[in-house]
């Protein structure tokens, strides 16, 4: 595949593997839409990024269906073809001792986020013709490890949620 076609919204753009990833698309002539809850933390990567690859830089929390439509309608304007779902959370606790709110963000967070920007994606990355959507996963979605059953639990959840729409 050739990354100098490829117009990529990055969610989670500002976190370590979010700045990597980002950083080598950049290198290998992706242009990006990044897209993170820091605006300083977005600004700072646009600067080390090389001049002309960042189309755009969306302040957004995923947890906001108002900021899943900003970033659908910033990929719409941007003729984004990919949709890298990155953004997520994880805390090491027994699942016992893991509160109800962290709980409800992990599952907002890792898998319905990432399933309600796809749908809204969706009709563009199909009309595009060569539209991509890669869900950044874990190896905790294959194999359940104590401590991180909840994000488990969620990584399992988005490797279901790729099969079947790979196979929709």
């Amino acid at each position: 595949m050739r990354l100098d076609q490829r117009v990529c919204l990055v969610t989670g753009a500002t976190g370590g593997i979010g700045q990597a990833l980002s950083q080598a698309l950049a290198a290998a002539g992706a242009r990006l839409l990044l897209s993170g809850r820091d605006a300083s933390r977005l600004a700072r990567l646009r600067e080390q990024l090389p001049d002309g690859c960042v189309i755009d830089a969306i302040a957004a929390d995923q947890l906001e269906p108002a900021d899943l439509a900003r970033l659908a309608e910033g990929a719409q304007r941007g003729g984004v073809n990919t949709l890298i779902n990155l953004a997520g959370v994880n805390r090491l606790a027994l699942f016992e001792d893991l509160d109800g709110a962290e709980l409800a963000t992990m599952v907002a967070l890792n898998l319905t986020a990432p399933m309600r920007l796809t749908q809204l994606m969706l009709p563009q990355l199909k009309a595009a013709g060569n539209g991509l959507v890669v869900n950044v996963g874990s190896a905790f979605g294959s194999i359940g490890h104590p401590g991180y059953v909840a994000y488990c639990a969620t990584k399992f959840g988005l490797r279901g949620f790729n099969e079947a729409l790979r196979r929709e």
